[in-house]
Protein backbone atom coordinates (compact mmCIF):
# COMPACT_ATOMS: atom_id res chain seq x y z
CA UNK A 1 0.00 0.00 0.00
CA UNK A 2 1.40 3.65 -1.14
CA UNK A 3 1.69 6.19 1.57
CA UNK A 4 -0.82 8.22 -0.14
CA UNK A 5 -3.50 5.33 -0.28
CA UNK A 6 -2.78 4.67 3.08
CA UNK A 7 -2.97 8.33 4.86
CA UNK A 8 -6.67 8.38 2.22
CA UNK A 9 -7.80 5.35 3.84
CA UNK A 10 -7.06 6.40 7.16
CA UNK A 11 -8.63 10.16 6.87
CA UNK A 12 -11.93 8.10 5.57
CA UNK A 13 -11.83 6.32 8.88
CA UNK A 14 -11.68 9.31 10.73
CA UNK A 15 -14.26 10.95 9.28
CA UNK A 16 -16.72 8.10 9.55
CA UNK A 17 -16.15 8.04 13.06
CA UNK A 18 -17.28 11.62 12.63
CA UNK A 19 -20.41 11.07 10.93
CA UNK A 20 -21.69 7.89 13.15
CA UNK A 21 -20.74 9.83 16.71
CA UNK A 22 -21.30 13.37 15.74
CA UNK A 23 -24.66 13.77 17.83
CA UNK A 24 -23.97 14.78 21.04
CA UNK A 25 -27.53 15.51 22.75
CA UNK A 26 -28.08 18.37 24.72
CA UNK A 27 -30.40 17.00 28.16
CA UNK A 28 -32.58 19.43 29.68
CA UNK A 29 -32.13 19.92 33.58
CA UNK A 30 -35.43 20.96 35.22
CA UNK A 31 -34.70 23.92 37.69
CA UNK A 32 -37.61 25.04 38.99
CA UNK A 33 -36.77 27.03 41.77
CA UNK A 34 -34.25 29.05 39.31
CA UNK A 35 -36.51 31.01 37.48
CA UNK A 36 -35.17 32.38 33.86
CA UNK A 37 -31.68 30.03 34.57
CA UNK A 38 -31.97 26.76 31.47
CA UNK A 39 -29.60 24.17 32.27
CA UNK A 40 -28.35 21.88 29.86
CA UNK A 41 -26.02 18.73 30.07
CA UNK A 42 -24.33 17.47 26.61
CA UNK A 43 -24.27 13.97 26.55
CA UNK A 44 -20.56 12.54 25.23
CA UNK A 45 -21.77 8.61 25.54
CA UNK A 46 -22.61 9.07 21.91
CA UNK A 47 -18.69 8.36 21.28
CA UNK A 48 -17.08 5.10 22.37
CA UNK A 49 -14.87 6.55 24.71
CA UNK A 50 -17.35 8.19 26.75
CA UNK A 51 -15.58 11.54 26.66
CA UNK A 52 -15.39 15.45 25.55
CA UNK A 53 -11.67 14.26 24.68
CA UNK A 54 -12.63 11.93 21.54
CA UNK A 55 -13.28 15.08 19.64
CA UNK A 56 -9.82 16.38 21.06
CA UNK A 57 -8.28 13.66 19.93
CA UNK A 58 -10.38 13.15 16.52
CA UNK A 59 -8.96 16.77 15.15
CA UNK A 60 -5.12 15.91 16.70
CA UNK A 61 -5.12 12.86 14.62
CA UNK A 62 -6.63 14.36 11.15
CA UNK A 63 -4.34 17.80 12.18
CA UNK A 64 -1.08 14.92 11.72
CA UNK A 65 -2.31 12.66 9.25
CA UNK A 66 -3.14 15.82 7.06
CA UNK A 67 0.81 17.53 7.82
CA UNK A 68 2.31 14.07 7.03
CA UNK A 69 3.54 13.74 10.89
CA UNK A 70 1.35 10.60 11.35
CA UNK A 71 2.03 7.85 8.54
CA UNK A 72 1.70 3.84 8.32
CA UNK A 73 3.59 2.44 11.50
CA UNK A 74 3.82 6.13 13.09
CA UNK A 75 4.33 4.73 16.84
CA UNK A 76 1.82 7.08 18.94
CA UNK A 77 2.93 8.14 22.79
CA UNK A 78 0.91 10.11 25.13
CA UNK A 79 2.05 11.22 28.37
CA UNK A 80 -0.92 10.93 30.32
CA UNK A 81 -3.31 8.06 32.00
CA UNK A 82 -6.77 10.68 30.83
CA UNK A 83 -9.40 10.84 29.06
CA UNK A 84 -7.37 12.35 26.50
CA UNK A 85 -4.73 8.78 26.45
CA UNK A 86 -8.04 6.86 26.18
CA UNK A 87 -9.83 8.76 23.29
CA UNK A 88 -6.08 8.24 21.39
CA UNK A 89 -5.59 4.69 21.99
CA UNK A 90 -9.10 4.49 20.22
CA UNK A 91 -7.98 6.49 17.01
CA UNK A 92 -4.64 4.69 17.08
CA UNK A 93 -6.24 1.09 17.02
CA UNK A 94 -9.16 2.79 14.29
CA UNK A 95 -5.89 2.68 12.48
CA UNK A 96 -4.03 0.06 13.31
CA UNK A 97 -0.94 2.39 14.57
CA UNK A 98 0.77 1.28 17.80
CA UNK A 99 -0.28 3.12 21.29
CA UNK A 100 1.93 4.01 24.05
CA UNK A 101 0.80 5.74 27.19
CA UNK A 102 3.56 6.70 30.04
CA UNK A 103 1.79 7.03 33.30
CA UNK A 104 2.82 7.31 36.31
CA UNK A 105 2.83 4.04 38.21
CA UNK A 106 0.74 4.75 40.43
CA UNK A 107 -2.44 5.75 38.10
CA UNK A 108 -5.33 3.65 38.80
CA UNK A 109 -6.03 0.25 37.42
CA UNK A 110 -9.32 1.13 35.87
CA UNK A 111 -7.97 3.88 34.13
CA UNK A 112 -5.32 1.49 32.33
CA UNK A 113 -7.59 -0.91 31.54
CA UNK A 114 -9.53 1.59 29.27
CA UNK A 115 -6.22 2.16 27.57
CA UNK A 116 -5.79 -1.52 27.26
CA UNK A 117 -8.96 -1.84 26.32
CA UNK A 118 -8.66 0.18 22.64
CA UNK A 119 -4.67 -1.58 22.20
CA UNK A 120 -2.92 0.79 24.25
CA UNK A 121 0.10 -0.28 25.68
CA UNK A 122 1.52 1.38 29.31
CA UNK A 123 4.63 2.11 30.09
CA UNK A 124 4.77 2.93 33.75
CA UNK A 125 7.12 5.34 35.41
CA UNK A 126 7.75 5.66 39.32
CA UNK A 127 8.79 9.74 39.04
CA UNK A 128 5.35 11.31 37.80
CA UNK A 129 7.81 14.39 36.96
CA UNK A 130 9.15 11.99 34.50
CA UNK A 131 6.66 11.31 32.26
CA UNK A 132 7.19 13.96 29.69
CA UNK A 133 10.84 13.24 29.54
CA UNK A 134 10.61 9.41 28.99
CA UNK A 135 7.39 9.94 26.22
CA UNK A 136 10.47 11.95 24.62
CA UNK A 137 12.73 9.31 25.29
CA UNK A 138 10.68 6.30 24.21
CA UNK A 139 9.47 9.05 20.52
CA UNK A 140 13.11 9.65 19.98
CA UNK A 141 13.75 5.44 20.37
CA UNK A 142 11.07 4.10 18.26
CA UNK A 143 10.80 7.06 15.55
CA UNK A 144 7.28 7.55 16.72
CA UNK A 145 5.51 10.65 18.06
CA UNK A 146 5.41 11.76 21.03
CA UNK A 147 1.53 13.65 21.74
CA UNK A 148 2.91 16.26 24.64
CA UNK A 149 5.93 17.03 22.56
CA UNK A 150 3.48 17.56 19.14
CA UNK A 151 1.41 19.55 20.87
CA UNK A 152 4.18 21.94 22.43
CA UNK A 153 6.33 22.34 19.43
CA UNK A 154 5.00 24.66 16.48
CA UNK A 155 5.41 23.32 13.12
CA UNK A 156 6.02 25.43 10.03
CA UNK A 157 3.45 24.84 7.41
CA UNK A 158 1.78 27.64 4.77
CA UNK A 159 3.11 29.90 3.25
CA UNK A 160 7.15 30.36 3.60
CA UNK A 161 10.42 32.54 2.65
CA UNK A 162 11.65 30.56 0.02
CA UNK A 163 15.24 31.89 1.01
CA UNK A 164 15.37 31.15 4.38
CA UNK A 165 12.07 29.09 5.36
CA UNK A 166 11.08 31.57 8.27
CA UNK A 167 6.80 31.71 8.44
CA UNK A 168 4.44 34.15 6.05
CA UNK A 169 1.49 35.96 6.72
CA UNK A 170 -1.24 34.68 3.97
CA UNK A 171 -2.61 35.90 1.34
CA UNK A 172 0.99 38.39 0.52
CA UNK A 173 1.21 36.45 -3.11
CA UNK A 174 -0.49 34.65 -5.41
CA UNK A 175 0.07 30.41 -4.76
CA UNK A 176 2.26 30.23 -7.57
CA UNK A 177 4.51 32.83 -6.31
CA UNK A 178 7.39 32.64 -4.56
CA UNK A 179 8.15 34.79 -1.24
CA UNK A 180 11.37 36.58 0.66
CA UNK A 181 11.03 37.49 3.89
CA UNK A 182 12.56 41.39 4.69
CA UNK A 183 15.67 39.69 5.82
CA UNK A 184 16.47 38.13 2.45
CA UNK A 185 14.78 40.24 0.43
CA UNK A 186 17.73 42.73 1.92
CA UNK A 187 20.55 40.54 1.90
CA UNK A 188 19.69 37.47 -0.16
CA UNK A 189 21.39 34.44 1.25
CA UNK A 190 24.26 32.39 -0.47
CA UNK A 191 22.13 29.38 -1.21
CA UNK A 192 19.17 28.90 -3.10
CA UNK A 193 16.90 27.21 -1.45
CA UNK A 194 15.79 27.17 2.31
CA UNK A 195 13.43 25.13 4.45
CA UNK A 196 12.78 24.80 8.30
CA UNK A 197 10.69 21.69 9.83
CA UNK A 198 9.86 24.00 13.64
CA UNK A 199 10.33 27.28 15.13
CA UNK A 200 13.22 27.32 17.51
CA UNK A 201 10.78 27.19 20.59
CA UNK A 202 8.92 25.12 23.35
CA UNK A 203 9.79 21.88 22.77
CA UNK A 204 11.44 22.42 19.24
CA UNK A 205 14.29 24.21 20.68
CA UNK A 206 14.48 21.22 23.80
CA UNK A 207 15.28 18.58 20.99
CA UNK A 208 18.15 20.72 19.22
CA UNK A 209 19.41 20.76 22.64
CA UNK A 210 18.46 17.62 23.70
CA UNK A 211 20.23 16.22 20.36
CA UNK A 212 23.72 18.86 20.49
CA UNK A 213 24.33 18.82 24.11
CA UNK A 214 22.30 16.17 25.66
CA UNK A 215 23.81 13.30 23.69
CA UNK A 216 20.57 12.08 22.72
CA UNK A 217 21.42 10.57 19.45
CA UNK A 218 18.48 8.57 19.15
CA UNK A 219 16.66 12.21 18.35
CA UNK A 220 18.27 12.43 15.09
CA UNK A 221 15.64 9.65 13.49
CA UNK A 222 12.13 11.67 14.00
CA UNK A 223 13.91 14.99 13.37
CA UNK A 224 14.89 13.99 10.46
CA UNK A 225 11.37 12.58 9.52
CA UNK A 226 10.04 15.68 9.79
CA UNK A 227 13.04 17.78 8.05
CA UNK A 228 12.09 15.52 5.22
CA UNK A 229 8.46 16.78 5.03
CA UNK A 230 9.21 20.61 5.63
CA UNK A 231 11.86 20.09 2.94
CA UNK A 232 10.00 17.93 0.19
CA UNK A 233 10.90 20.64 -2.61
CA UNK A 234 14.41 21.39 -2.15
CA UNK A 235 15.35 17.30 -1.42
CA UNK A 236 13.23 16.80 -5.14
CA UNK A 237 16.03 19.25 -7.32
CA UNK A 238 18.75 17.43 -4.62
CA UNK A 239 21.48 15.25 -6.01
CA UNK A 240 23.47 14.34 -2.51
CA UNK A 241 22.77 15.42 1.20
CA UNK A 242 25.99 16.97 2.88
CA UNK A 243 25.98 18.07 6.54
CA UNK A 244 27.83 21.65 7.87
CA UNK A 245 31.05 20.79 9.61
CA UNK A 246 32.69 21.13 13.00
CA UNK A 247 36.21 21.52 13.55
CA UNK A 248 38.21 18.42 14.23
CA UNK A 249 38.91 20.42 18.20
CA UNK A 250 35.51 20.47 18.63
CA UNK A 251 34.32 17.24 17.06
CA UNK A 252 36.60 15.91 19.96
CA UNK A 253 35.05 17.15 22.57
CA UNK A 254 31.49 16.88 21.71
CA UNK A 255 32.25 13.53 20.16
CA UNK A 256 29.82 14.03 17.59
CA UNK A 257 28.90 16.63 15.08
CA UNK A 258 24.71 16.78 15.60
CA UNK A 259 24.36 18.21 12.15
CA UNK A 260 26.26 15.11 10.38
CA UNK A 261 23.68 12.75 12.63
CA UNK A 262 20.85 14.61 11.13
CA UNK A 263 22.21 14.48 7.47
CA UNK A 264 22.80 10.79 8.09
CA UNK A 265 19.34 10.19 9.22
CA UNK A 266 17.70 12.49 6.45
CA UNK A 267 19.84 10.46 3.81
CA UNK A 268 18.43 6.99 4.95
CA UNK A 269 14.59 8.67 5.47
CA UNK A 270 14.90 9.52 1.34
CA UNK A 271 17.34 7.38 0.23
CA UNK A 272 19.86 9.77 -1.17
CA UNK A 273 22.96 10.13 -0.82
CA UNK A 274 25.17 11.44 1.85
CA UNK A 275 28.49 13.09 1.19
CA UNK A 276 29.94 13.26 4.96
CA UNK A 277 33.41 15.18 4.28
CA UNK A 278 32.53 17.37 1.18
CA UNK A 279 33.08 20.36 3.56
CA UNK A 280 35.80 20.60 5.84
CA UNK A 281 36.88 23.78 8.74
CA UNK A 282 39.85 25.00 8.45
CA UNK A 283 40.13 27.10 11.28
CA UNK A 284 38.38 27.20 14.25
CA UNK A 285 35.86 29.82 15.07
CA UNK A 286 34.62 31.52 18.34
CA UNK A 287 30.65 31.04 19.37
CA UNK A 288 28.65 32.90 17.81
CA UNK A 289 26.77 33.32 21.16
CA UNK A 290 25.83 37.35 21.58
CA UNK A 291 27.59 38.17 18.05
CA UNK A 292 25.67 40.76 16.24
CA UNK A 293 24.62 39.78 12.65
CA UNK A 294 28.05 41.43 11.15
CA UNK A 295 30.23 39.80 13.65
CA UNK A 296 28.76 36.37 13.30
CA UNK A 297 29.52 36.48 9.47
CA UNK A 298 32.62 37.78 9.73
CA UNK A 299 33.62 35.46 12.46
CA UNK A 300 32.94 32.27 10.09
CA UNK A 301 34.12 34.15 6.60
CA UNK A 302 36.46 31.27 4.69
CA UNK A 303 36.45 28.78 7.80
CA UNK A 304 35.24 26.76 4.93
CA UNK A 305 36.87 24.74 2.63
CA UNK A 306 35.29 22.37 0.29
CA UNK A 307 36.84 18.98 -0.61
CA UNK A 308 36.75 18.67 -4.95
CA UNK A 309 37.26 15.27 -5.07
CA UNK A 310 34.72 14.14 -2.61
CA UNK A 311 32.60 16.38 -4.21
CA UNK A 312 32.53 15.12 -8.02
CA UNK A 313 29.97 13.28 -7.95
CA UNK A 314 27.67 16.62 -7.77
CA UNK A 315 29.83 19.24 -9.31
CA UNK A 316 27.56 21.05 -12.03
CA UNK A 317 24.42 19.48 -9.67
CA UNK A 318 22.67 20.90 -6.92
CA UNK A 319 23.31 19.87 -3.10
CA UNK A 320 21.14 19.91 0.16
CA UNK A 321 23.03 21.07 3.22
CA UNK A 322 21.69 20.10 6.85
CA UNK A 323 22.02 22.11 10.05
CA UNK A 324 20.50 21.71 13.26
CA UNK A 325 19.45 25.45 13.30
CA UNK A 326 19.30 28.40 11.27
CA UNK A 327 19.86 31.94 12.67
CA UNK A 328 21.60 34.75 10.14
CA UNK A 329 22.26 32.06 7.97
CA UNK A 330 26.28 32.55 8.53
CA UNK A 331 27.53 29.32 9.00
CA UNK A 332 24.79 28.34 6.08
CA UNK A 333 26.20 30.89 4.06
CA UNK A 334 29.44 30.36 4.37
CA UNK A 335 29.36 26.44 3.23
CA UNK A 336 27.38 27.12 0.68
CA UNK A 337 30.11 29.90 -1.08
CA UNK A 338 32.65 27.42 -0.18
CA UNK A 339 30.78 24.84 -2.60
CA UNK A 340 30.11 27.10 -5.22
CA UNK A 341 33.98 27.31 -5.61
CA UNK A 342 34.18 23.70 -5.72
CA UNK A 343 31.51 23.52 -8.87
CA UNK A 344 28.10 22.82 -7.38
CA UNK A 345 25.83 25.00 -9.26
CA UNK A 346 23.01 24.96 -6.61
CA UNK A 347 22.90 24.96 -3.01
CA UNK A 348 19.40 24.43 -0.91
CA UNK A 349 19.54 24.38 3.34
CA UNK A 350 17.21 22.62 5.47
CA UNK A 351 17.64 22.93 8.95
CA UNK A 352 15.36 21.49 11.58
CA UNK A 353 14.67 24.63 13.32
CA UNK A 354 14.15 28.05 12.43
CA UNK A 355 14.91 30.96 14.93
CA UNK A 356 11.96 33.93 14.69
CA UNK A 357 13.30 36.90 13.16
CA UNK A 358 12.01 38.88 15.99
CA UNK A 359 13.74 36.84 18.50
CA UNK A 360 16.91 35.78 16.62
CA UNK A 361 19.92 36.99 18.86
CA UNK A 362 18.57 35.93 22.28
CA UNK A 363 19.57 32.26 22.09
CA UNK A 364 22.70 30.24 22.12
CA UNK A 365 22.79 28.51 18.43
CA UNK A 366 25.61 25.83 17.06
CA UNK A 367 28.62 27.30 15.23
Amino acid sequence: MTRETWLNRAIRLIEADYNRSSDTHLIRVPLPHCRGIELYLKDESSHPTGSLKHRLARSLFLYGLCNGWIGEGTTLIEASSGSTAVSEAYFAKLLDLPFIAVVPASTAEAKLEQIRFYGGQIHPVEDPGMVYAESERLAAETGGLCAACWRETEFIAGRVCDRCGAPMEAGLAEPAETLSCEDCAKRPPAWDRGRAAVIYAGAGRGLVLALKHGDRLEAARPMARWMARAGAEALAEADAILPTPLHWRRRLSRRFNQSAELARALAAETGLPLIADGLRRVRPTESQDGKSRGQRFENVRSAFRARPRALASVTGGTVLLVDDVLTTGATLSACAEALRTAGVAHVHALVFARVPLETKDEYEFPI
